[in-house]
């Protein structure tokens, strides 16, 4: 074999060396890119549940849970609970999207059945029709896929 041929079989095997790597780096920051996300969205999750579980009203989140439909809540209150909710579904919603690009992988959505609880008081209910106009139909039915509401 000829030295320019040594020269370049070396240069292809480190072309190919160089492409291994980047493919592992690229493998990499995917990895982190979506423990990166599922820590957000952990996060979110938790903090929109210490709302509803512990929030500033513990008087008026017992009574959710008691099943009190909305008309039986203040105005203020209502402004309240509807925030909190709002919150929540943001929360799922870049959950969804983030499945939707796969950043995050499909069996992450099982997340949302295990943990809908809040999503089954009455006045949540009683309140979806005026929360689902504020989100993409795809999402929308998706949630209430999951809900068993439709």
């Amino acid at each position: 074999m000829s030295g320019k041929a040594i020269r370049e079989t070396l240069a292809a095997l480190g072309v190919i060396a160089s492409l291994v790597f980047v493919g592992m780096e690229i493998r990499q920051n995917n990895t982190v890119a979506r423990m990166s996300a599922y820590q957000a969205f952990t996060q979110q999750l938790i903090d929109q549940s210490m709302l509803v579980i512990a929030g500033e009203y513990p008087a008026l989140n017992a009574r959710m849970i008691r099943g009190e439909s909305r008309e039986e809540f203040t105005l203020e209150e209502t402004l309240h609970i509807d925030m909190v909710y709002m919150g929540l579904l943001r929360t799922w919603e870049s959950l969804y999207r983030a499945v939707q690009l796969g950043v995050l992988d499909e069996e992450m959505l099982t997340i949302i059945d295990s943990n809908v609880g809040p999503f089954r008081f009455a006045y949540f209910q009683e309140s979806w029709s005026d929360f689902r106009t504020t989100f993409t139909e795809d999402f929308a039915t998706f949630f209430e896929n999951l809900m068993g509401t439709r």
